[in-house]
């Protein structure tokens, strides 16, 4: 157990940008939170053959190395997302799978059974009876058949089952052949179109998931059927894409959230000593053209009203805010029921008073401001309202509650309508402002300044800027390299190097470094004042793993995950080089003050690089600290080098930087310190006995500028973008803060100035 009786819980997913891998994290969260728990997010890929291999997927299977890390000796319960991880495979390799945990903790099977596992999982048979009930009613001839993932999957031979049992409640004799079972995704075309060949009788299909129905659409499409009609088609899972299809496609909905939350609920009673006893999570069929739905299509909000049950209040919530945290939000729970208490006041035949709809006014209003960054909340407020409106305006009401049911209606689009154009400008601003963060990162990361301890502390500094919390750097005593099909090694022992808590970045004492593999998620430097949700990144380059990074992502970040992993990866490869390579240099050549000089200059412009532009700036300002002297700091970066590189090449790409580099050589003296510090970027220093030359700066680079575009030949235009910060030497102070000055003035420069990288205005 962790720091004070605090139980820490693994999570394993698969791709954790996916649909299913998210909601099931949240669903974790959530409960984990409610649980005052420690939850560690284990994201990998597939353990199955995946149907689609190619450059982008090449090393995808390093992802999966993380698994490893779950088990009986670094976690007190292990909750997996089986169902996604290993899709495709059948029980037998699902329980290998599993077996790797361990036998003596709780470990719980997600959206798959496994044998000797403790699961939560949907409920398959029925919700799959309801979908075929509904195709038997639509079908012409009665010849109902399905499409299946492979029998030897527990969830797909329980969806067959559900089939079965429809056909039998409707009096149709079970035919087998009717069954197909293929690739359970869209690669199950050829078989699709075998199966069409074979029953062209058929003519409505139930698929085991909404990938399968893709590759029914694709056949159907080929061969001229009109789906809905010629055609009727129902899946499984009701993905995003499915209200987007031509027509939309009929699906059993199911809560991968419910599944995460119950998951961890379960683990914890396990560990407290109680049997888990809830172990299925409801669907519902939800019917659209794909399967023959006929007549005016209801919204999802009136099949919940006209639905009933004791639930309903719980699945407006999820309807209203899926995907966030205010799912278990007491708050919006409180008001949330205000609004119900609409519908079962009328359903009932209960008066519609003027105090109830202004108390119904005051709650919608209350969980807007108490949460204005979810658009999609904004959003489903409208829907709400108007598939609440829709499937009560025909109840049986007074003269005056149908008044202020109509009046009710039209205030809620007033006060959203209020908010939406604010919310919509700020997503638009936070969007600008995550995309602004991620670039210092890449260009922090990658540009890397210093070795040795400190350095790996370092590359941490920028990771607030995603609102990152914590995180922790561990590392492998020496980079393993993994190939497909090696077995993955297991380090009793690595390296804790680093971690980040807050704005603040610390380096592991020495003594402290190295660590047991047991203590990557239970250490002392992780905090124990409160619970904390970690998630894991993998630090690989090519073939090569050097560790592995802990970080408290919130998860709306979590698409930044495999950019902090490739990112970070590099990052700790490009020092784990440099430091091999200075350990060498400093062994062979202590005193060669040739190779010294190397080290700092840029091989492309002859300018300096990054430390020796720190080096030589460093040095600069500790000689003119008490003099009158000023200080001009410039930060310059070539406009369009990208554009340049994809559509000329990247030898043009190269002239550009090397024709800026001769821009800067003409524009400042010989005595003032240039440096190439990044891809396209530049640094000057400039020790000047007046101040105000920022125009004098400008305009030398504007007359000289134009002459070499005259003289380049290229049908490309180079120019250059600065900002400039002076300030006395005396108050120079941190240098590293005059040029993020110099950097924040040039990001001004950039929003204004108009370019075009074109020689010529008409091309």
């Amino acid at each position: 157990m962790s720091r004070k009786n605090r139980y820490v819980i693994g999570l394993m997913v698969a791709n954790i940008t996916d649909p299913f891998s998210y909601q099931a994290a949240s669903g974790a969260i959530a409960a984990s939170e409610e649980l005052d728990t420690d939850l560690i997010i284990i994201p990998g890929k597939y353990i199955c053959a995946t149907s689609v291999q190619n450059e982008d997927t090449k090393y995808e299977y390093q992802y999966n190395n993380l698994f490893r890390y779950a088990n009986e000796r670094d976690l007190d319960a292990v909750c997996v997302c089986t169902g996604t991880i290993a899709y495709s495979n059948t029980d037998e390799e699902k329980k290998a799978f599993l077996s790797q945990i361990g036998r003596n903790i709780p470990v719980i099977s997600i959206a798959s059974k496994v044998d000797g596992y403790e699961y939560v999982v949907f409920d398959n048979e029925s919700s799959v009876t309801k979908a075929v009930d509904h195709l038997i009613r639509y079908s012409k001839s009665g010849r109902v058949g399905m499409i299946s993932g492979y029998i030897s999957n527990t969830d797909c031979a329980e969806r067959v089952e559900g089939y079965k049992k429809a056909l039998e409640k409707n009096g149709i004799e079970v035919d087998e052949s009717l069954i197909c079972y293929a690739n359970p995704s869209r690669e199950c075309k050829p078989d699709v179109e075998k199966y069409l060949d074979e029953h062209p009788d058929v003519d409505a299909i139930v698929c085991s998931n909404d990938d399968m129905c893709l590759a029914v659409y694709e056949v159907c499409a080929d061969r001229g059927m009109m789906i809905g009609s010629d055609m009727l088609i129902a899946g499984f899972d009701d993905m995003d894409y499915c209200e987007k299809l031509d027509p939309p496609l009929a699906s059993v909905r199911a809560s991968a959230e419910d599944l995460g939350y119950k998951a961890v609920k379960n683990a914890y009673d396990m560990l407290c000593g109680r049997e888990a006893v809830s172990r299925n999570v409801a669907t519902r069929f939800i019917p659209r053209i794909s399967c023959g739905y006929v007549g005016r299509r209801k919204s999802e909000i009136e099949l919940l009203v006209a639905a009933g049950g004791d639930d309903r209040l719980q699945k407006l919530i999820y309807f209203m805010f899926d995907g966030t945290d205010m799912i278990y939000d007491a708050y919006i729970y409180k008001n949330m029921k205000i609004v119900y208490s609409v519908v079962t006041d009328l359903e009932s035949g209960k008066e519609l008073t003027d105090e109830k709809v202004a108390e119904v006014v005051e709650a919608v209003g209350k969980m807007i401001d108490y949460h204005k960054e979810y658009f999609l909340f904004l959003k489903n407020i409208h829907v709400m309202a108007d598939g609440i409106y829709d499937a009560l305006c025909e109840k049986d009401m007074s003269e005056h509650s149908k008044k202020n049911f109509e009046n009710l209606y039209l205030e809620i689009y007033r006060l959203v309508s209020r908010d939406i154009g604010i919310t919509i400008s700020k997503a638009s601003e936070v969007s600008s402002e995550l995309l602004r963060r991620s670039n210092i990162i890449v260009r922090d990361t990658l540009t890397i300044d210093g070795t040795g301890d400190k350095a790996f502390a370092d590359i941490l500094r920028r990771l607030p800027l995603l609102e990152i919390d914590s995180s922790y750097l561990y590392l492998l005593p020496e980079s393993q390299r993994y190939r497909i099909g090696d077995k993955m090694y297991d380090h009793s022992r690595w390296e804790f190097m680093s971690y980040q808590k807050g704005s603040d970045v610390f380096v592991v004492p020495e003594h402290d470094r190295s660590i047991k593999i047991d203590s990557l998620f239970k250490n002392r430097y992780m905090p124990d004042d409160r619970r904390h949700t970690l998630v894991m990144a993998d630090l690989f380059s090519g073939e090569h793993q050097f560790g592995v990074l802990l970080v408290e992502l919130k998860k709306q970040y979590f698409e930044y995950l495999e950019f902090i992993t490739y990112q970070f990866g590099a990052a700790v490869k490009i020092l784990s080089l440099i430091s091999e390579l200075e350990r060498h240099m400093n062994e062979l050549h202590k005193d060669n003050a040739v190779l010294k000089d190397i080290s700092k200059a840029d091989e492309l412009t002859g300018l300096l690089n990054r430390r020796g532009f720190n080096d030589e700036s460093l040095a600069a300002a500790k000689k003119y600290k008490d003099s009158d002297m000023y200080a001009v700091l410039v930060f310059a970066d070539l406009d369009y080098l990208k554009y340049i590189n994809d559509k000329y090449g990247h030898s043009e790409g190269d002239f550009a930087l090397r024709a800026s580099a001769d821009v800067l050589r003409h524009i400042f003296r010989s005595t003032d310190i240039i440096g190439r510090t990044g891809g396209d970027e530049y640094n000057i220093l400039a020790i000047v006995s007046e101040p105000g030359l920022e125009e004098k700066i400008l305009e030398r680079k504007r007359s000289f500028i134009e002459q070499v575009n005259l003289e380049s030949g290229k049908p490309y235009r180079i120019d250059l973008s600065m900002g400039i910060y002076q300030c006395r030497c005396s108050e120079l102070g941190d240098l590293s803060e005059a040029i993020k000055q110099a950097d924040n003035r040039l990001y001004e420069v950039k929003k204004v100035r108009k370019y075009n990288p074109y020689l010529e205005d008409d091309r």
